[in-house]
């Protein structure tokens, strides 16, 4: 099983750990900024050169962002908070 996360050292991360998890499987933790396209080929490669992974059955996307202030009337919306929702990776 993989978790992708932004923060692999944030205090969350711990209850990942404390998953009940099938006895042959192992937890890989992998961090993954949705905003730089090379974080997710770079997860891959660990995925398959460091864990021996040659194929993933199931992704679950559940990128999210929050800028405080960036959302009201389209009128008053900066352009670079738009942009900044509409560049995560999907």
């Amino acid at each position: 099983m993989s978790a992708v996360v932004r923060n692999p050292s944030h205090a969350s991360i711990e209850a990942l750990t404390r998953l009940v998890i099938y006895p042959s499987s192992t937890l890989v933790i992998l961090e993954i900024d949705n905003t730089m396209h090379s974080d997710v080929a770079t997860a891959i490669k660990v995925l398959q050169s460091d864990h021996d992974i040659s194929h993933v059955n199931a992704v679950i996307a559940n990128t999210g962002i929050c800028h405080v202030g960036a959302y009201g009337p389209v009128t008053i919306v900066q352009i670079q908070d738009v942009k900044a929702h509409v560049d995560i990776i999907c």
